[in-house]
């Protein structure tokens, strides 16, 4: 069972992949209804505020995102935004915190990236889960930055955030089945998520390419 507190941008250029944004997110909860129908969600969106959804529901009862839910606009206060969150979970269970971003931190005002690694390394001694998926930037390094290890974070292209969504369902799924100790990403998963530049293979050919045969 996994308590997952997601953290999802509604910043401004969100608006250039909101379908796929909106379909994904729904495709992620709808597969934690299958892997993991024990655990609660919480769903936070961020731009430059933060906006709270729901908190601690069940699993079963999280209702779908939808255009009048998610309206992109503003900027993007990232650490503001990891850092409310956090003070906002519930110590009583080991939280999952997801963090999905299209672009880097430009608005913050309460938090610096200092205290956000520092709140997030203690964290992690305490057993809580971090995961970062970052576009317009090198994902990981970023991810690092924050006290997120490597194996955790990954990047994705706009074009194929579907694609990280599903990513991201799988990576959590062998998590809560106890397959993977920790949250982490198949080679398979990143590639999907953001195929080579210039890869004349579409989204749905990727998984061939990777394997050489595309």
């Amino acid at each position: 069972m996994a308590s997952i507190y997601f953290v999802l941008d509604r910043s401004g250029s969100m608006a250039s992949c909101i379908d796929d944004t909106i379909g994904g997110f729904n495709h992620f909860v709808n597969q934690q209804k299958i892997d993991n129908p024990e655990g609660t969600m919480s769903l936070f969106l961020f731009s430059n505020d933060i906006k709270n959804i729901y908190e601690n529901k069940k699993i079963e009862d999280v209702e779908k995102l939808t255009y009048k839910t998610y309206v992109p606009s503003g900027s993007t206060s990232l650490l503001d935004a990891i850092g409310k969150t956090i003070k906002k979970v519930n110590n009583s269970n080991k939280p999952l915190i997801v963090i999905l971003t299209d672009g880097q931190e430009n608005t913050s005002k309460s938090y610096s990236l200092l205290h956000i690694k520092d709140l997030i390394e203690m964290k992690k001694r305490d057993g809580w889960e971090f995961v970062f998926l970052g576009a317009n930037q090198d994902a990981i390094e970023t991810g690092e930055q924050l006290g997120i290890p490597e194996q955790s974070a990954m990047t994705f292209n706009q074009e194929n955030v579907y694609n990280a969504f599903e990513g991201l369902s799988s990576a959590l799924g062998r998590h809560v089945s106890g397959q993977d100790e920790n949250v982490q990403f198949s080679g398979l998963e990143r590639a999907a998520s953001q195929p080579p530049m210039g890869s004349p293979c579409s989204t749905n050919e990727v998984f061939t390419n990777v394997l050489g045969r595309c």
